[in-house]
């Protein structure tokens, strides 16, 4: 006959686990703690293992828990960073972050575009357009989509029509991107966008004591500030230009100025929304005049996703504008977010990989 398995702790074990049990951070560790303790004191492990716990567990489960604790002591409890279950839907050579921008590019446009004739996405039309979702159940398909933070949604009463030139005008800039890259000497490619800050702080997070208020964002009646800006693909370089506005005669000026900045550059392409003002007469008149070498490329309508400098915005946003203390001194905020800008006109890879252009192991190289 078998005979029944022994724990035998010291003292200072012991007490390790008591404190484990009644006060770690982690559920997990005082359950394990728990179980050990009452092995310890005489039960077997299959009584811990059916009743002794809040709900039953596998008898090989607490085996393993008391061999990781009699190797590691209290550490080996703990469930380190690339423990457990490995994700197992990706294909071969396609990282997690690859995943999510492929699957957030479909879901992102029109059925239609994509062959299938509904115009709302399924589980079961998102699985037929993305190859390596062919073989995965409609639940595993589901469980991906949640794990990447999408979620169906019910529409708004007011709904733009999907963009039925969006293929195209993607590839046309995936063209001239790959274009910039291979030739940075003479060809530049910048995404352009306009943002408005307020002298007006916006409400950000801050640590308090327990039952104080949160730091108030002060700040006089709200006084815009326009601004506009480029993104360099290939550098991380951003140019702004702040002004009251920008109407037709300042977004030419604008555009002249980024010009001026690349001197050397045989063509400039601009990807940028379709805002009335980029494409007006007057712009496009003056920049003919001049023999301007910007070239402009539309992106999707009412696709700001494919627009990367959209994320700098939040980045002001998140590193300056909450909580920021110059509300009441439209002077020294000009000043404060002026020299804020002004440090992202260096060449940056870490930008670059913030904003979504520079994957990981293309930053460690670039480093």
């Amino acid at each position: 006959m078998a005979q029944p398995f022994e724990l035998t702790l010291s003292d200072e074990q012991t007490n390790e686990l008591q404190w484990a049990r009644d006060h770690h951070r982690k559920a997990y560790i005082r359950t394990k703690t728990a179980a050990l303790l009452k092995v310890a004191s005489g039960h077997s492990i299959r009584q811990v293992a059916l009743g002794g716990l809040l709900k039953p567990v596998r008898e090989s489960t607490i085996r393993e828990w008391i061999d990781h604790y009699q190797r590691e002591g209290l550490d080996g409890l703990l469930v380190h960073k690339g423990r457990g279950r490995k994700p197992a839907f990706f294909p071969w050579g396609l990282q997690e972050v690859q995943a999510v921008e492929q699957v957030a590019d479909v879901v992102h446009r029109s059925p239609r575009l994509l062959g299938v004739d509904r115009s709302s996405w399924t589980l079961q039309t998102i699985r037929s357009v993305i190859g390596w979702m062919s073989q995965l159940t409609l639940s595993a398909v589901w469980q991906i989509l949640h794990r990447f933070d999408l979620r169906s949604k019910q529409g708004r009463a007011h709904v733009h029509s999907p963009d039925q030139l969006y293929n195209e005008k993607l590839e046309a800039i995936e063209r001239a991107r790959a274009l910039a890259l291979q030739v940075p000497d003479k060809v530049v490619f910048l995404y352009e966008d306009e943002h408005t800050a307020n002298v007006r702080p916006l409400v950000g997070r801050s640590y308090r004591f327990v039952g104080e208020a949160g730091e108030k964002a002060t700040g006089a009646t709200s006084q815009p500030v326009r601004m506009a800006g480029v993104l360099d693909i290939a550098s991380g370089q951003v140019l702004v230009r702040q002004r009251d506005s920008f109407n037709v005669k300042e977004m030419y000026r604008f555009f002249y100025h980024v010009e001026q900045h690349y001197p050397e550059a045989d063509v400039i392409y601009m990807a940028l929304d379709n805002w009335p003002i980029h494409f007006h007469p007057y712009v496009l008149e003056n920049l003919e005049r001049i023999h301007s070498k910007i070239r402009l490329l539309r992106l999707p309508t009412y696709a700001p996703w494919t627009n990367p400098i959209e994320k700098f915005w939040k980045k002001l946003n998140r590193e300056f504008m909450k909580q920021h203390g110059y509300g009441l001194d439209p002077q020294a905020f000009e000043a404060a977010v002026t020299l804020w800008l002004d440090k992202h006109r260096e060449e940056s890879a870490a930008l670059l990989h913030e904003v979504g252009l520079l994957p990981d192991d293309l930053l460690a190289y670039a480093n």
